[in-house]
């Protein structure tokens, strides 16, 4: 997993998972859900609540784009099988993560003062 290339690792039910969120991924995202990524995760954060269909289309882009070869039908069976609230947590955490602007070399450098 590699942060620096917007990796993050999700675990639904018991499989771990890589995912990764490009560009173009994010703008497929923003394209089927109708609103942008960064408002997605603010009215997330405070409201807890998503769409199934938005749920399946973040999951679907973020595991592809980690490298599983999983269809549609695979991901709506892993949101069914892990259950909505635990889904839309995992999947807060997993945007959180991608979107987070910090720099790991900031962080080394204030540890090392």
């Amino acid at each position: 997993m590699n942060p620096l290339k917007g990796e993050t690792q999700i675990t639904l039910g018991s499989e771990d998972y890589t995912c990764r969120l490009t560009i173009d991924s994010l703008m497929k995202i923003e394209d089927e859900i109708g609103m942008g990524i960064i408002k997605l995760v603010s009215k997330l954060s405070t409201e807890m609540d998503m769409p199934i269909k938005h749920q399946l289309s973040i999951l679907y882009h973020a595991l592809r784009g980690g490298g599983n070869d999983l269809t549609q039908k695979q991901v709506k069976q892993l949101v069914t099988d892990n259950g909505l609230i635990k889904t839309t947590q995992v999947i807060l955490v997993m945007l959180t993560s991608t979107l987070n602007d910090e720099d790991d070399g900031e962080k080394k450098e204030e540890g090392a003062a």
